[in-house]
């Protein structure tokens, strides 16, 4: 702490002492716990240092920088169907909106094995109708193996609530 306050002592801005300043400021915070966003940009001993700075070196000063917040990492549990009941799980997406697009499919049984995995190449589409044609292709292939009783899961809630609406897509209603 020494070496620190005989720094700062040094410091002069516009031929006056800044140190005294500076050093009750940073006195006053020593006794707690701080984290180096604050020690570096927020505290006022560093928004005197940085305006210190700027003014010695001629650049413009923008303290406390917007870091993006981290996503919340969820818990999420994939959680079998009862016995007698298949379940797929769809996902649609694509690489542009529209653009290349695709869907995929995955069902389960009850002891959670595998049945069956589609991916699907469907051209240029949203994302809204690769899930809605994912949605689609799921029941149908269901249908085609005797699977009557399904549950299907999608992240997709504005292709899921589409199914209780007349409003599909004009890409995947029936011709």
């Amino acid at each position: 702490m020494k070496r620190f306050r005989a720094i700062v002592s040094h410091i002069i801005s516009n031929g006056r002492w800044v140190a005294p300043v500076m050093l009750k400021d940073l006195m006053a915070v020593a006794d707690r716990e701080e984290d180096l966003q604050h020690v570096i940009w927020e505290c006022s001993f560093a928004r005197q240092l940085w305006d210190w700075l700027a003014e010695m070196f001629n650049f413009r000063t923008q303290l406390a920088p917007k870091f993006p917040k981290v996503p919340r990492i969820k818990d999420y549990k994939w959680n079998p169907p009862d016995d007698d009941i298949i379940k797929v799980n769809t996902y649609g997406a694509s690489h542009g909106n529209p653009g290349s697009a695709r869907y995929g499919l995955v069902y389960r049984n009850s002891n959670s094995e595998v049945l069956f995995v589609v991916c699907k190449n469907i051209g240029t589409a949203t994302n809204y109708v690769a899930e809605v044609m994912g949605i689609i292709e799921s029941i149908e292939m269901a249908i085609d193996n005797g699977w009557h009783k399904l549950w299907i899961e999608s992240d997709s809630k504005a292709g899921v609530i589409v199914f209780g609406t007349s409003e599909l897509p004009w890409e995947v209603r029936p011709h």
